[in-house]
């Protein structure tokens, strides 16, 4: 016997209830297992949970659900509910039925209020919302739906009023008052719980829905010119960073234990999910997609046939024409919302995994081997661009989940409602389609590999930076990760032992065990053939020619370099459980104060602060600051001078408690007094007492008498051990004079807690506040029209939309031209305006700013996920998750074109309902006029946000250049998780902002919805009940999609323009003088070397200080003249004011022509300079020396030489590779010494043969005469050089070191920027109270010195 249809609905809320009951047992029964299992956790605490603004209104609305549940259990109880019913046997049972289920749920109602536990509470929520929810359906389906058709009754409309209250109150207790009821803030970490959650988490599912938790941001954005970020909502704490790492490392990082395999399987693994709710939602947004078209043919058939062609009555049809957009919105929307958490979290996640990768990266063996481009990359502007552009890219692979899910589902459904309309045929249009698959399969192929090809162009636009890692030095010329994956280390018997023992070191293991790639590349072994141990407790000196392996041995001891032993008994040593402290010959600083510099990673101690500022000799320095420690040193210590920058890296490896200093070569940029300070003061001082010392050095003859033990490397081995008797303490002021102390000590230095006026020298990224400025657009419209007007080539598209001359592809083209060149030309305008401006902007800005501004702001990287929403509503479905990219490169050029398309479509629409049925003109207006205040109230807090999300990307790539470039000594301090720390706070920033943006577009899009579902559900029903018009304009009654599809883009635009906001301001930073005609010197300039400066001052800013006063020497051509003189007395700022890089008054005349006068690029180009440490390009040595391969290689090889390089390669075994023209240079550099990179430097000097060169401590890393035959005769070679080949041109050196240049011409000494002595050597010599005379005495080569001056005058 058939169960009655009616029975079953009957039963079904009984049963739900039944089921709840069962699983609520299973639970109760498998709490103590469930309790064991989390008191086994660390984290086994009961969550503690906040008290939160929502907590009074959560538990009104759990108490008003009590009593919705005992009143339907009253109401139901009632005999007047069921006196008409009493007499049918299946009403008595379906009563029975219900009385069970709600006194069930009445149940669960009142111990959900009084129980205290959050995880029990919940799960009871759960089952009561299931069994009402159940309950509440079948009501609907037995008495709501019968009421929508021609021919059906409510089946229990013998209940009268009770089944009509019945349902009211059900409706309350299971829809909305869970639907508004406000989530409890659960915390991720019970211990640690956030003071004031985020609203999202706590919002109620209908503010979920319409992002009504976020009407406070808006509405107080739109209050005021500009939102900042400490008033945005705090960053949840599911999405913080530090949650996320513990959570999903484990999935995503090899070294935490994730597979290594595909990442796209392990992000899978780790957002599973994510990703299934994803897939769901996906599939989810294709039935509102169906029942549009079911709707209209329902309609359509109702006003054709009347009651006799359908069973719905037409307002059912109307109601799905409101429900559906709103539906469809509400899918679409909580779609985006999860998708665009998804996005910010794994950007947070993929950009601290690349950081935590790079922190084991090997930089110094990042050379490229590759053959055809001869090129290595920027290191750091790789970096970026991972997590920049190629970020942005994994980022948007998520969208695929449509291909998988929507797409399938789309055309399954539409096939199957096709083939109810049209039967068979509609297979045949399908069928169709699938053959024509393969096309736009090959075109995508295409596309990929134009893609690919876009990716290397990107990374190439960001390596153009390189070149401006030392703006100064740049300006005046005028010209695969590597992943550590572990530290190999073989431990000898001895736990504090430090040495090695047959051991040998290279950079690179890659292919094979010398560490070599290819006979291009130069490849270094360091080989320690037996053993050497360094001393404990003291000082212990290591030196070599240059190029010999003397940082590489204090790089090995630190681990990195691939350790290959060579033995058995092979091993490396360096205890690190008593701390180790490590000073790089390239100093390493922070953008940050130089106290935070010398603190690091240590407490601040006062007073052991204060006597590493005077063992330092930086008390003198600091006076120069106005600030004091408190002055900001500026990216990689721009503030600072060498020899600062050399002081503020030792002040920092002696205030640290490591017991291991590792110095490499901190005395090479000091002159004699502050190097005779620094030995006797800080070395041989008590802070130093009892610590391990590896000091490597070529002064050896002044560290000497300090040092227990000296160790000797030539060509990568040891040549010799001694042991050494140190001097003892108080017989030290015979060795050391006196006379430098009172020079290096300070008066009154201010440090912390003193009045000081503030060091900030990075300013504040400028916030621009309102709408986009009318430049910013300028900017773009006239950068796409070229050498037209934006008029003219807006009216060329207008001429070819409206006329139709062309077709799409003919449009699409004009618009791909059009993008190209707006590309193109804001890139070079950005690119010449940075080059173009002055040195002081570029000290007061972080070099994170204008990476972003290549990277985030022209070419990558936010994918906006903004669907064309109008679409939605519109007779075309288009897929709700377009693929686009920011900014300039091709958000922007996609927005503009659909805001054009969009502004036409909408005109010509408008126009055909105006000629038309102009009545729906007032509608659409009052639409309109709706659209658009809710855009303007949106769009102040979607600018104010995007800025802020602008800013505080720079910070996160800033820091990954600060930490790449002292990867070193980061490693040696152990301050990963400082480091770390560190980042982990700006990419929560990052992502506090970002995820507040994205809600943002959320909140605008669903109110454009809402308001488009209102109006079409009011005009159908307009068009069925009031003019029954057989006759319905779909496209009219859709208007309203376009409209809001409008308003939408515009926006959207608009909000985006903030990028070229960004890249206009830069544009119109403060400038150098442009070239002019009348700034071209005769072709013949310079003919002569000859120089004269008349009353030179000069200053850095306009209303800074003075570094140099009214200056006034002549220099004739051919003349050496070397400048020496203490720290800050103003050495380089002359060079700089030679070349007009910084402010100056007076005059400067270069061979006769006043330099004012002269172009600032023809003024460099003819003037050369080696910087102390010079910066050299990726690629060749060839390249490098001439890189547009002008000179033959037999010019090019006698430079080298010239330089000393063969000297320096002279004691290379035969098996090792040289440094040749094809040599692969990394980017800057890094692959080399110091030493070997101004050998090369000086090498291009002399091919460039300039009648001006200038000399800034340009050998000050090549060696000490005194102590090594190699580096001597590379000296010597190098000061032969210049005076033979360099003939007719004149030399200016800047030099610490007085052997250097004592055989100059003539020495000018500077002292706090006047010149106070200026003579040929012998002359200044006799002089025994002359500032020169004292450098000499106080040298401890005095002797050489004296005669080196007796010789040249002989």
């Amino acid at each position: 016997m058939a169960i009655p249809p009616q029975d079953i609905q009957v039963a079904i809320p009984g049963c739900a209830a039944l089921l709840s009951l069962a699983i609520l047992f299973a639970q109760i029964a498998s709490e103590p297992l469930v309790r064991k299992r989390r008191l086994a956790r660390p984290d086994n605490a009961e969550p503690a949970y906040a008290a939160t603004s929502t907590s009074k209104t959560r538990v009104l609305l759990q108490i008003l659900r009590f009593v919705g549940c005992l009143a339907l259990l009253v109401l139901t109880a009632l005999p007047a509910s069921r006196v008409n019913c009493v007499h049918e046997e299946q009403r008595v049972e379906g009563l029975y039925i219900l009385l069970f289920s709600y006194a069930y749920v009445t149940i669960i109602a009142l111990i959900s209020l009084v129980t205290i536990s959050y995880r029990w509470r919940a799960v009871l929520k759960r089952h009561m919302s299931m069994v009402l929810l159940v309950t509440w359906l079948a009501h609907v389906y037995r008495n709501v739906f019968p009421l929508t058709t021609f021919s059906e009754t409510p089946l229990d409309i013998c209940k009268g009023w009770a089944l009509w209250t019945e349902i009211s109150i059900l409706t309350v207790a299971a829809i909305v008052i869970p639907a508004v009821n406000p989530r409890e803030y659960i915390p991720v970490d019970p211990k640690h719980p956030m003071p004031s959650p985020n609203p999202e988490q706590t919002a109620s599912l209908f503010s979920l829905g319409f992002f009504f938790f976020l009407d406070p941001v808006v509405f107080e954005a739109y209050r005021i010119p500009h939102l900042p970020y400490d008033r945005l909502p705090p960053l949840a704490d599911d999405d913080s960073i530090r949650n996320l790492r513990s959570v999903h490392f484990k999935h995503l990082d090899p070294f935490s234990g994730a597979k290594s395999r595909n990442y796209l399987f392990n992000l899978i693994r780790s957002f599973a999910s994510t990703n299934i709710l994803l897939w769901c939602l996906s599939v989810l947004t294709t039935i509102p997609g169906l029942l549009e078209p079911i709707a209209i043919n329902g309609l359509l058939k109702y006003l054709e046939q009347g009651k006799e062609g359908t069973t719905m009555r037409p307002w059912f049809w109307v109601l799905i024409f409101f429900l559906t957009p709103l539906l469809e919105t509400l899918i679409v929307e909580w779609y985006f919302r999860v998708s665009l958490q998804f996005l910010v979290r794994m950007e947070a996640l993929l950009t601290q995994l690349v950081f935590e990768h790079a922190l084991r990266i090997r930089v110094k063996a990042d050379s490229s081997s590759d053959s055809k481009e001869k090129r290595s990359s920027n290191l750091i502007g790789r970096i970026n661009n991972l997590v920049t552009t190629d970020l942005a890219v994994i980022n948007g692979a998520r969208h695929c989940i449509f291909l998988i899910s929507d797409l399938p589902a789309m055309i399954v459904f539409y096939a199957v409602f096709l083939y109810t309309i049209l039967g068979w045929s509609a297979f045949v249009g399908i069928g169709l389609t699938i053959l024509m698959a393969p096309i736009p399969t090959y075109i995508s192929g295409i596309v990929r590999g134009y893609h690919a090809e876009r990716m290397k162009k990107t990374d190439a636009r960001t390596e153009l930076l390189d070149i401006y890692d030392s703006p100064s030095s740049s300006r005046a010329q005028a010209q695969d990760l590597n992943l550590d994956v572990g530290r190999e280390t073989h431990l000898g018997l001895a736990p504090d032992e430090i040495g090695f023992r047959n051991a040998s070191f290279t950079w690179s293991v890659d292919n094979g065990s010398d560490g070599t790639a290819t006979p291009s590349e130069r490849r270094f072994i360091l080989k320690i053939d037996d053993k050497i141990s360094f001393k404990w407790g003291c000082i212990n000196l290591v030196t070599g020619p240059t190029g010999s392996g003397k940082t590489s041995m204090l790089l090995a001891l630190l681990g990195e370099m691939h350790f290959i032993p060579l033995g058995p008994n092979s091993y490396f040593h360096l205890p690190r459980e008593c701390g180790v402290a490590y000073a790089a010959q390239e100093s390493w600083v922070l953008n940050e104060t130089i106290k935070d510099n010398i603190l690091f990673a240590s407490e601040y101690d006062e007073t052991r602060y204060k006597e590493v500022i005077h063992v330092c000799g930086l008390e003198g320095d600091l006076e120069l600051f106005e600030a004091g420690d408190e002055t900001e040193v500026g990216e990689k210590g721009l503030t600072l001078s060498g020899g600062q920058k050399a002081r503020v890296t030792l002040a920092r490896a002696i205030y640290s408690r490591a017991e291991i200093l590792l110095l490499d070569d901190v005395l090479a940029a000091l002159d004699v007094h502050t190097s005779k300070w620094i030995v006797e003061k800080c070395l041989a001082g008590d802070l130093v007492k009892d610590r391990t010392i590896i000091l490597v050095t070529h002064n050896v003859k002044l560290a000497e008498p300090i040092a227990s033990s000296v160790t000797v490397v030539k060509g990568g081995r040891i040549s010799e051990y001694r042991s050494c008797i140190p001097i003892l303490p108080n017989k030290l002021s015979e060795v050391f004079s006196d006379n430098t102390n009172e020079e290096n000590e300070g008066h009154g230095v201010q440090f912390k807690g003193e009045s000081k006026p503030s060091g900030k020298l990075v300013v504040a990224e400028e916030i621009q506040q309102g709408r986009i400025n009318r430049n910013a657009v300028n900017l773009y419209t006239s950068a796409v029209g070229g050498r037209h007007s934006v008029f003219y080539f807006s009216t060329l598209l207008v001429t070819i939309l409206v006329v139709v001359i062309a077709s799409n592809a003919g449009t699409n083209a004009l618009f791909i031209a059009g993008s190209i060149r707006g590309s193109r030309t804001i890139h070079e305008r950005l690119a010449n305006a940075i080059f173009r401006t002055t040195i002081r902007w570029l000290d007061k800005t972080p070099m994170s700013r204008i990476l972003t501004r290549f990277s985030e702001d022209i070419n990558s990287s936010q994918f906006l996920n903004i669907s064309i929403t109008g679409a939605l509503l519109t007779d075309t479905h288009l897929s709700p998750f377009p693929n686009s990219l920011v900014p300039v490169d091709t958000t922007i050029p996609e927005w503009a074109k659909y805001a054009f398309d969009r502004t036409m479509g909408l005109t010509f629409k408008l126009t055909a309902i105006v000629i038309l049925t102009p009545l729906f003109l007032i509608p659409g207006a009052a639409a309109l006029a709706a659209g658009y205040i809710c855009a303007q109230v949106y769009l102040k807090a979607q600018l104010s946000v995007k800025r802020e999300m602008s800013i505080a990307k720079s910070p996160v790539l800033g820091h990954f250049g600060a930490i790449v470039a002292g990867l070193a000594s980061i490693r040696a301090y152990g301050a990963q998780a400082i480091v770390t720390e560190e980042l982990l706070h700006r990419i929560d920033r990052y992502s506090r902002s970002s995820r507040i943006f994205y809600n943002l577009q959320r909140w605008m899009a669903i109110r454009m919805h809402v308001i488009s579902a209102v109006f079409i559900g009011s005009l159908s029903w307009y068009l069925v009940y009031v003019k029954k018009d057989t006759m319905i304009d779909y496209s009219i009654v859709t208007f309203t999609g376009i409209i809001f599809d409008w308003i939408i883009v515009i926006n959207m635009l608009e909000g985006q323009s903030v990028s070229l906001e960004r890249i206009e301001a830069y544009i119109q930073i403060e400038q150098e003088a442009k070239p002019t005609g009348q700034g071209k010197p005769p072709a013949y300039w310079p003919a002569s070397g000859e120089l004269q400066v008349e009353n030179l001052s000069a200053k850095y800013s306009p209303d800074g200080p003075e570094v140099l006063r009214n200056l006034s020497f002549s220099v004739k051509s051919g003349e050496r003249i070397g400048v020496v003189g203490r720290t800050g007395s103003g050495k380089s700022s002359l060079v700089l004011s030679l070349l007009r890089c910084i402010y100056t008054t007076g005059e400067v005349i270069y061979d006769g022509i006043p330099t004012s006068s002269i172009n600032l690029d023809l003024l460099r180009s003819s003037i050369t300079i080696i910087p102390q440490v010079p910066e050299l390009i990726g690629g060749t040595l060839r390249q490098n020396l001439d890189s547009f391969g002008e000179i033959d290689d037999l010019t090019l090889n006698n430079a080298l030489k010239a330089a000393g390089l063969n000297i320096l390669q002279e004691h290379l075994a035969e098996d090792e590779e040289k440094i040749t023209l094809d040599t692969i240079i990394s980017g800057g550099g890094s692959n080399l010494s110091v030493g070997q990179r101004q050998i090369i430097a000086l090498a291009r000097a002399l091919v460039r043969r300039s009648k001006l060169l200038i000399l800034d401590e340009a050998t000050s890393a090549i060696g000490a005469p005194q102590m090594l035959d190699a580096d001597y005769k590379t000296d010597s070679i190098i000061q032969t050089s210049l005076r033979n080949e360099l003939t007719g041109a004149t030399v200016i050196t800047i030099a610490h070191r007085l052997q250097t240049i004592l055989d100059s011409d003539r020495i000018m000494v500077l002292e706090a920027g006047n010149i106070v002595e200026f003579g040929t050597p012998t002359d200044l010599l006799k002089d025994r109270n002359g500032k020169l005379r004292a450098l000499v005495e106080d040298s401890s080569d005095k002797g050489a010195l004296l005669k080196l001056v007796e010789g040249d005058e002989s």
